[in-house]
């Protein structure tokens, strides 16, 4: 089984890796259907788990949505399975064995999660007839929010596989010296910033699409020095997340043109309020006039409308200011991307 799962790695054509991956699968499925074989000692079920993974990927990038989605939704709920069984198993393996292994099948859960949450995102995004246009806009950003359910979850795996890596790491232990050792550790600082740097550029992806464009910005960031940590400061994945950020830009600025308040409307902070206090500090941008010399302000990080008093905004720029503020920061990291993929490539400029 191990070797068909290796040889459909290292096929290109899909319908032969399909075919080793789903060989491997059968021959798994013998295996985990008799008891005698699921011993530890003989049987490591995240091999069943990863081949599932992998044939999913293989139905995600022939379009096969529906095919992609139930191999992946196997895969999460064995790798569920496998975690509850051994939470409450105890005195059978080490802290070592025990140590490598919960944090991989935890690893391995949020590959999974977001790997669905991808499907989610290419589901919504088929091309259809122009007279379906709408519908299927709908339907994306429906997908676009599940999917970001779906990261987030991941991130949050993650995220505590990173603070127990931290912790660990921190002690001058046998455990910590073994985990620096090993490159491949679920725990290694590498493959937790790799594996978390990643699953933020998916998030950023689905926020862009759904127009959290202060979140999206942020969580970019965390990519870029995430990314400069692992691979430095001049290489193409660097490129590719300054690319992102230019991007980021470029989206705000375009949305803001699409509202229609350029001009006289303008760009104000929040501040002030006492019954509402959790908007002070926030910005947003001046809609209209709504009456009892209040006005309407919708903020940047959720799109939510307020109607506020003039005391409670302090004017910060006219919208025309803030879009060509944007488009300059659009400009300057897609300059940033071109200069770091200049370098990378080795090739002399100025």
């Amino acid at each position: 089984a191990r070797i068909y799962h290796t040889v459909g790695d290292l096929l290109s054509c899909p319908l032969q890796r399909e075919k080793n991956y789903t060989e491997a699968l059968m021959i798994w499925g013998k295996w985990e259907s008799d008891p005698l074989h699921t011993r530890e000692d003989v049987f490591d079920p995240l091999d069943s788990i990863n081949t599932r993974r992998c044939l999913g990927q293989v139905f995600h990038s022939s379009e096969r949505f529906e095919d992609a989605a139930q191999v992946l939704g196997e895969a999460l709920k064995k790798v569920g399975e496998v975690l509850d069984q051994s939470s409450t198993e105890t005195g059978r393996t080490n802290e070592h064995a025990s140590h490598r292994n919960r944090p991989l099948l935890h690893s391995t859960q949020a590959l999974i999660l977001r790997a669905i949450g991808a499907v989610h995102v290419s589901q919504g995004n088929v091309r259809v007839p122009w007279s379906e246009r709408r519908r299927a806009v709908e339907e994306f950003r429906e997908k676009t929010a599940c999917a970001l359910n779906l990261f987030e979850s991941a991130l949050s795996i993650q995220r505590q596989l990173d603070a127990d890596s931290e912790q660990i790491l921190s002690c001058n232990s046998d455990l910590s010296v073994l985990i620096r050792a090993d490159a491949q550790h679920a725990l290694h600082p590498l493959i937790r910033q790799t594996q978390t740097s990643a699953l933020l550029f998916d998030i950023v992806e689905a926020k862009l699409h759904l127009e959290m464009f202060e979140e999206a910005q942020d969580q970019c960031q965390q990519v870029i020095d995430m990314r400069k940590c692992v691979y430095g400061n001049e290489n193409a994945h660097v490129a590719e997340a300054h690319s992102r950020m230019g991007c980021i830009f470029g989206k705000k600025a375009s949305a803001q043109l699409k509202r229609g308040v350029v001009g006289a409307m303008g760009r104000v902070r929040i501040h002030a309020l006492k019954s509402a206090a959790q908007y002070n500090g926030l910005v947003g941008t001046l809609i209209k006039e709504v009456g009892d010399d209040r006005i309407c302000v919708r903020l940047d990080c959720h799109g939510k409308e307020l109607s506020l008093k003039a005391d409670n905004m302090i004017l910060l720029s006219t919208v025309a200011q803030y879009i060509k503020q944007l488009r300059a920061q659009e400009v300057a990291q897609y300059s940033e991307a071109l200069r770091i993929s200049v370098a990378a490539l080795g090739v002399d400029h100025e």
